[in-house]
């Protein structure tokens, strides 16, 4: 929920009918007065701000509920503001810590008053929809590095197998023969391939592999060549890290 939510829900709110405060329960209107304490005490909201509010609440109380104010209503109050105080599990983030702010504005004998608690079951549930959302992604991704791991594994077993084929693709330049000076060759222009290598795996050390080199072929025009410089010459070996050769 972002600033803009914040303040709409603020509009809403101050055209709220009067008959819906008068209209609110005393039990709840006493337990969300109480947890609005609590919180902004946690939020650290300024104390001149949070005792205007209670003020009001008590004002409120007294005039609306008066026999249930001198029966119960510091016990209650003081219990839900306590609860609330001490609430480990919410995140007191700048947002929710603004719209209790916003509520202490109001204050309890204000029209929007019966609605304010709404914002808090709003709030909880953006938060709980964020954390599973963070949670899934951080599981997807641990289970996607597993399985790059477990695939990497079965990968270098394969590769490292004596007399195992492998192939590669690689990336160079080819330059055709386009005709002869003076007995010597004469090169057209160079040109951007993709090449596919493949060989014999021959021995391993540690990440890499010995690799006997047995073809090289154009991938556009299916063309075999003896040597791809610097590093691939058919009928010589080369020794690359395991990861840059795949089972054929």
């Amino acid at each position: 929920m972002n600033m803009n939510a914040i303040f709409g829900s603020a509009m809403f709110l101050l055209a709220a009918p009067l008959a819906m405060a008068e209209a609110y329960p005393y039990s709840e209107f006493v337990q969300n007065a109480g947890l609005h304490k609590g919180y902004a005490l946690a939020c650290g909201l300024e104390q001149v701000q949070i005792a205007a509010y209670e003020n009001s609440v008590k004002t409120y109380t007294a005039n609306n509920w008066p026999e249930d104010y001198a029966r119960d209503f510091q016990s209650k109050y003081d219990n839900a503001a306590a609860k609330a105080k001490n609430d480990r599990k919410r995140s007191l983030d700048e947002v929710f810590c603004r719209g209790i702010q916003l509520t202490l504005s109001f204050g309890a004998d204000h029209p929007a008053s019966s609605l304010t608690h709404e914002f808090l079951a709003r709030h909880d549930r953006s938060v709980e929809f964020d954390a599973k959302s963070k949670k899934t992604a951080q599981e997807a991704a641990a289970l996607r590095r597993q399985q790059r791991v477990e695939a990497a594994k079965d990968v270098r077993k394969l590769v490292s197998t004596n007399g195992a084929r492998v192939c590669r693709q690689d990336t160079g330049k080819r330059r055709d023969v386009v005709g002869t000076s003076f007995g010597q060759p004469l090169y057209g222009r160079s040109v951007e391939e993709t090449f596919q290598i493949t060989g014999f795996t021959e021995g391993v050390n540690g990440d890499r592999i010995k690799v006997m080199v047995s073809s090289i072929r154009i991938a556009s025009t299916g063309r075999y060549i003896e040597t791809l410089p610097p590093d691939y010459t058919k009928g010589i070996h080369v020794w690359q890290d395991f990861f840059s050769w795949a089972p054929c």
